[in-house]
């Protein structure tokens, strides 16, 4: 995947141990608190390739340790997207310590995607669930 770095203040964003499923992203500013969330610049563009998509996930260290997610749980940065990928980050508690330049904060995994077509029909093949929805299993 092709990468460039905004600035000075920007890390390229890496694997922290062999066996990781997510490379780690960096802050390239410092982030402050503001009704709970912060809005995160990672300091990186790319170019993902066709058929791909890179997908933003939270650290689960800042979960556990610091009550810190993503404000949309998922960042999905697709194929054609050329600008600075950035996050925006919610806490749980009242007094978080702001986001430091070069701090990890979100981490994010590439998949390969199938393309999808759609076959419009008048009626959808019968099924053994049919349409049981939730807890139809028993659970």
């Amino acid at each position: 995947m092709k990468i460039v770095l905004v600035d000075s203040n920007s890390k390229l964003p890496e694997y922290s141990r062999d066996g990781d499923a997510g490379i780690d992203f960096y802050s390239r500013a410092e982030a402050y608190w503001e009704d709970g969330t912060a809005f995160v610049p990672l300091g990186v563009k790319v170019a993902i390739p066709l058929n791909h998509v890179l997908l933003i996930f939270s650290r689960s260290g800042h979960g556990f340790n610091r009550g810190i997610s993503l404000v949309n749980c998922v960042g999905v940065i697709d194929s054609n997207y050329r600008g600075e990928i950035c996050v925006k980050l919610k806490s749980d508690r009242k007094n978080q310590e702001d986001i430091k330049i070069g701090e990890k904060v979100a981490q994010g995994i590439l998949f390969e995607l199938p393309r999808i077509y759609l076959d419009l029909v008048d009626e959808l093949p019968i099924s053994n669930r049919g349409e049981n929805g939730f807890g139809s299993s028993g659970a």
